[in-house]
């Protein structure tokens, strides 16, 4: 799964990662090392301008609710944080985000855990923070729906979720699921809103390739939701 990660990365970063007009780049310069399920986070996707749907689409970042919200689901009832690409298409919360609503989610880094224990013998969650060597952006492959807002059902927002599939050998040693990204090369047909087909969709995604990420251990403070800043992702420890 993914269920936590880190993106500290500026509006012109973003714009500069994505090639994206800063004018279409609806983020603040506020990093955020600490991004949780049921908070809003920067999405990339290809639409039509925010208040003029007659116009052509173009690529923009967006401010998104993290947790895809169907229509049954209830206000007290939390999004779905992540999407298993096993059977993707066939899912009715899924299916239709899948063909038409496909955005990328920006993220210098993601976190897992594993349980460990400490000199008493007490076990603990650790968690490790896995970022790409080359430093460069991770994109995500990620669902969007429009849905009520669960805080105000009179007004409706913009919400997402990351699609994961099974593990590679090397993040497998923390955890069984990882996130599915999109390469650069496969962005523009991945956002394009014109091509509906899910085997095509299906077939632009893949994991992060074997030897591809770092793995930290990272302190445990990022384990409260609360807690933020660079210190989150400060390396105790090199797993990978």
């Amino acid at each position: 799964m993914c269920g936590r990660y880190a993106n500290a990365r500026t509006k012109t970063q973003i714009a500069l990662d994505f090639q994206v007009a800063e004018e279409y780049v609806e983020v603040k310069d506020v990093p955020d090392y600490n991004v949780t399920p049921q908070k809003r986070a920067p999405i990339v996707l290809t639409a039509a301008p925010p208040g003029d749907r007659s116009a052509d689409a173009i690529r923009q970042v967006r401010l998104a609710l993290w947790g895809l919200r169907p229509g049954f689901l209830k206000p007290e009832q939390r999004g779905f944080a992540n999407a298993r690409v096993e059977g993707l298409a066939e899912k009715r919360s899924f299916a239709k985000p899948l063909r038409e609503s496909r955005i990328l989610v920006p993220m210098d880094g993601f976190f897992e855990w594993w349980e460990e224990q400490d000199e008493s013998g007490k076990s603990y969650k650790q968690p490790y923070y896995f970022t790409p060597k080359d430093g460069e952006v991770l994109a995500l492959a990620g669902l969007m729906r429009w849905a009520k807002d669960p805080r105000n059902p009179d007004e409706h927002i913009m919400t997402y979720t990351i699609i994961t599939t099974e593990a590679t050998d090397d993040v497998g040693l923390i955890h069984d699921r990882m996130p599915m990204i999109i390469r650069p090369s496969n962005w523009s047909a991945w956002l394009d809103p014109a091509m509906t087909d899910a085997d095509t969709a299906q077939a632009l995604m893949a994991p992060p390739g074997e030897g591809a990420l770092n793995i930290f251990k990272v302190p445990t403070a990022v384990n409260n939701a609360r807690n933020n800043g660079p210190q989150l992702i400060e390396p105790i420890e090199q797993l990978v």
